[in-house]
């Protein structure tokens, strides 16, 4: 009689055992923020200059500016005092010309509630060989200083961003 609960008695085991291992990505969670509407930062006195900033909106201690100049786009993070600008990693890492956001929304991966650990968005660029573009998901590791928060990767699908966000991937 007892070989009968055996199965019952080890898959109860190894359901229970599991329940206090998950792992990070199981409980990371998505908030997405609108580029749209975001009103302007700062802009030039001068109009013969391209550039413009706007500050769109964070999430949790997490400020987030939009960068234009020269047809170009990027992001901008600030807390707590300090700033990140991700220019020379968006020009040197997308695959075409004028990179610019992709997507009208960005996407802050968080596991506490207003306290973001990475960050997702979409940069378009032009494909110099046709008259198409190169999409890529680009994925930001949110760090407690400007050193520790950078680019962690490149991505081609919203999976493997997410995937990218939520694992241990440091800087480089």
């Amino acid at each position: 009689m007892h070989r009968h609960f055996l199965p019952l008695i080890v898959g109860l085991v190894v359901l229970f055992s599991g329940l206090g291992t998950q792992d990070s990505q199981a409980q990371a969670r998505a908030k997405y923020m609108s580029l749209e509407n975001c009103p302007v930062y700062d802009q030039p006195a001068n109009q013969d200059e391209d550039w413009i900033i706007l500050n769109c909106a964070g999430y949790g201690d997490v400020g987030f500016l939009l960068m234009y100049g020269d047809a170009r786009e990027w992001p901008k993070l600030y807390k707590n005092g300090w700033e990140r600008d991700f220019y020379s990693e968006v020009m040197s890492q997308a695959r075409g010309h004028f990179p610019g956001f992709g997507a009208k929304v960005v996407e802050f991966r968080y596991r506490q509630k207003n306290r973001p650990h990475a960050l997702i968005f979409r940069i378009n660029s032009d494909n110099p060989n046709t008259s198409g573009h190169y999409s890529d998901l680009f994925v930001a590791r949110i760090g407690s200083t400007p050193s520790e928060t950078c680019i962690i990767g490149v991505a081609r699908t919203n999976s493997q961003a997410a995937a990218l966000a939520d694992s241990n991937a440091r800087c480089y």
